[in-house]
């Protein structure tokens, strides 16, 4: 093997060396005598208690279980269950086989229960309180028309920072910000409108009163991100093209109804002081347009809805929601708090607080608030702590919430291809550039697999035999069992698939 490589144990021991050279030139360079003994003090055999660094450890996303026509067969009313199986054929964010805590989060959600979900990294937990708030509205739409005219916060996401408020635009962006969501849900309904979000924190275009000035500096602002400019030469016309549909590609557009066009008409609007959205616009934008016209789903932090408990200009929206409220017993205020295990100790003690003055604001009680908590990591074999937690931060009984903790996939145990280290660690432990995977995925399919792939397949189709034939692999899957359920150490991993073999390193490292 080269050990001039890029992989893993090439990395550790270069971050460790590092590591090692600092400590030297900065904190024993003045002694000769410890010098003498850096190498004992520093290396890895020194006693782990005093060990300059862990050796590498692996983890990965676990696999959940998939219902196969989940919504379909889901338990929620059929009118609603129509529409919401038109945005899965449309790919609107929907699934037609989505994992089990999705389909019983919705079906859950609709039935105005409280949730807890916590599953792991990248197990869809967006989804479970986001398919909720479509639906909660679609149903609305269908059933109560009168409701669904008025004006309110029907949702509100309370993010505990801005990075994570943003990022969740995106997803709202790719359900609700094209046309073809317009058209399933006004064919649908018959409504004169679609659901609105907008998100309302401190980076939210702008603070203070409407000015001419600062209008003009936000129109020009948008007009050079988000559109062709008349004067712009061909290339340059050319160059903003590829970033307006780079940032349409992942949903990092403003979703204004007609696209460009709705956006070029916002700004015209802006250059006039006119901060008025049309109904069919899913997206607000300024602050002054959600204090004027109140979102359905306000997407913010606990910072801000502080200020805008206590401010009069954000008013509006409070009081448009205690009518709303008021108007049936069916309509309830859906709060959710995404990334909920970081609102612990005092944060927690806070967002309660602050969540009784909005109560308090809207004149409600408990019974007309749903809750949806998500987290990737909470204790799940602690209850006496989840529920001390839940019933600390929502003022609810734990023991009446709907708690999801998602089940696991089944690990197949039958193998077609057995574990050869030696012909593992011929495949090479670097990493490969773009161009190099398809060569890679060639060597790995002869040395291990003894098939002969085409000697100009494309990265793609390389890329697909991989995904295809991986499970089929008693090293990959034994590889993935271990680390599913936890971070392992290198060492752990490569006894258990490896044994003793002396090609054990650079199996592991393949």
């Amino acid at each position: 093997m080269d050990r001039n490589t890029n992989g893993v144990q090439q990395y550790y021991q270069s971050i460790r060396n590092r590591l090692s050279n600092y400590i030297k030139s900065d904190y024993l360079a003045n002694s000769e005598t410890l010098l003498l003994y850096a190498d004992e003090i520093l290396g890895e055999m020194c006693p782990e208690d005093i060990n300059i660094a862990r050796e590498p450890y692996i983890e990965t996303s676990s696999s959940y279980k998939k219902e196969t026509d989940g919504i379909r067969n889901a338990d929620i009313p059929d009118n609603v269950k129509r529409v919401l199986l038109q945005l899965v054929d449309a790919d609107l964010g929907f699934y037609s086989s989505p994992f089990t805590h999705q389909v019983e989060a919705l079906i859950n959600g609709l039935k105005g229960k409280d949730l807890l979900v916590s599953t792991g990294t990248g197990s869809g937990k967006t989804e479970c309180f986001l398919w909720t708030i479509i639906a909660r509205a679609i149903e609305e739409s269908l059933n109560r028309a009168d409701d669904f005219e008025m004006e309110a916060v029907r949702t509100l996401i309370i993010y505990p920072m801005n990075a994570l408020v943003s990022d969740q635009l995106a997803r709202f962006r790719k359900i609700m910000g094209g046309e073809e969501f317009k058209r399933i849900f006004t064919d649908a309904s018959g409504a004169s409108r679609i659901p609105h979000f907008g998100m309302y924190t401190g980076r939210t275009p702008y603070s203070g009163e409407s000015k001419k000035q600062s209008n003009l500096k936000l129109a020009d602002t948008y007009r050079q991100q988000y559109l062709i400019g008349e004067n712009m030469t061909e290339n340059e016309a050319i160059q903003q093209r590829k970033k307006i549909d780079g940032l349409k590609s992942i949903n990092k557009y403003p979703a204004r109804d007609g696209g460009e066009e709705g956006l070029k008409k916002f700004i015209d609007n802006l250059e006039n002081g006119i901060h008025q959205p049309s109904p069919y616009d899913a997206e607000y934008i300024t602050r002054f347009e959600m204090q004027n016209n109140t979102p359905d789903i306000l997407i913010t932090n606990y910072s801000m809805l502080e200020y805008m408990l206590m401010r009069q200009m954000e008013s509006n929206i409070w009081d448009n929601t205690k009518r709303w409220l008021e108007k049936s017993d069916k309509n309830r205020l859906l709060i959710v708090l995404d990334e909920a295990h970081m609102y612990r100790g005092s944060s927690g003690g806070e967002i309660a607080l602050l969540l009784d003055r909005l109560f308090s604001r809207l004149e409600i009680p408990l019974k007309k608030v749903q809750f949806i908590l998500t987290t990737a990591s909470m204790p799940t074999d602690d209850e006496q702590c989840i529920e001390g937690f839940f019933n600390g931060l929502t003022g609810k009984k734990y023991s009446e919430c709907v708690s999801l903790f998602g089940s696991k996939d089944t690990v197949k145990k039958e193998y077609k291809i057995f574990t050869d280290a030696k012909k593992l660690s011929e495949v090479g432990t670097s990493q490969v550039s773009d161009y190099q995977i398809s060569d890679r995925v060639r060597v790995f399919s002869q040395k291990v697999f003894g098939i002969n792939l085409p000697e100009e397949i494309a990265v793609s189709d390389a890329q697909e035999w991989l995904y295809d034939n991986l499970p089929d692999y008693e090293a990959f899957i034994k590889l993935y069992e271990l680390c599913r359920d936890g971070a392992k150490s290198y060492t752990i991993l490569k006894n258990e698939i490896f044994g003793d073999s002396p090609y054990a390193n650079d199996a592991l490292d393949a």
